[in-house]
């Protein structure tokens, strides 16, 4: 959840400080690659250990865009 905040908070602190559509555009890419993880049938939970992850791909995906759209949908 760490990695996944840290590109969220990034992700606002780039639209309040350089572009205010930073955020959106950011936010779009870690919703496609999420959509695209489910889709291709790779999610593994959160919850996982990373070196127990089947793909190098779904761990990162897991860990960085599925945690900014996670909080995302706090409305943070």
């Amino acid at each position: 959840m760490d990695e996944g905040f840290t590109t969220f908070a990034e992700d606002n602190i780039m639209q309040a400080t350089i572009d205010s559509n930073a955020h959106k555009w950011a936010l779009e890419d870690s919703y496609r690659n999420y959509f695209a993880l489910v889709a291709n049938g790779r999610e593994e939970p959160m919850s996982q250990h990373a070196d127990h992850f089947n793909t190098n791909n779904g761990y990162s995906i897991s860990s960085y865009s599925k945690g900014a759209v996670f909080w995302n949908s706090w409305g943070m």
